[in-house]
């Protein structure tokens, strides 16, 4: 927001993740030809080869900047921040849908001057994803085979939500009023030759 005060910019990237774990299991049923089970007969080849696998991904939240719309220090830059009022924690009582931070430990800078608020200094809401697939490949010839497969993202359709409204000047400030895609589902068929 000042170009005379660089210090006041470092901060977190923009696409910081404190924490992140994904872990994938990939798995074949236990059914059908060479399996421990319905090794043969109609069970067989209705069961048989079908494999399972899933994507998890759990993460923290990324980092985001409370800004005003409005040009409070007369650069015309519209990258003014506001003041951060000493000793508030802006989570405590908060992170909440209506209200991610406490609005109140944040106040207007006077006109013509900067905001003492850093950048990237609050983080916005975690992420949790499952992603799930099951496959099975059907041998038509010996050189032609043709694969089945359903995809279903975000399986549990549990919310995450985008960062909160990051202007300060709005009465949604804060407010988380977005979220990522829902679950999605989608199968394909595909000939292998």
């Amino acid at each position: 927001q000042n170009s005379y005060f660089w210090k006041g910019e470092m901060g977190l990237s923009d696409y910081n993740t404190k924490d992140r774990t994904v872990f994938s299991v990939v798995g074949l049923l236990p059914f059908g030809k060479g399996q421990r089970w319905l090794k043969s007969g109609f069970g067989s080849i209705l069961a048989g080869g079908w494999q399972l696998s899933s994507i998890t991904t759990f993460e923290t939240g990324r980092p985001w900047t409370p800004k005003y719309s409005a040009n409070i220090s007369n650069t015309n830059q519209l990258d003014d921040r506001p003041n951060y009022v000493s000793g508030c924690d802006p989570y405590k009582g908060f992170q909440t849908l209506q209200q991610w931070v406490n609005p109140a430990c944040f106040t207007a800078p006077a006109t013509g001057t900067f905001g003492n608020l850093g950048r990237n200094v609050l983080i916005g809401p975690k992420l949790f994803n499952v992603d799930f697939s099951v496959d099975r490949t059907f041998t038509i010839t010996e050189k032609i085979h043709l694969q089945f497969r359903a995809e279903f993202f975000n399986i549990l359709n549990h919310p995450n939500f985008n960062l909160p409204t990051t202007q300060f000047d709005s009465p949604s400030f804060g407010a988380l009023t977005s979220a990522m895609d829902p679950r999605e589902i989608q199968g394909g068929l595909k000939v292998i030759f």
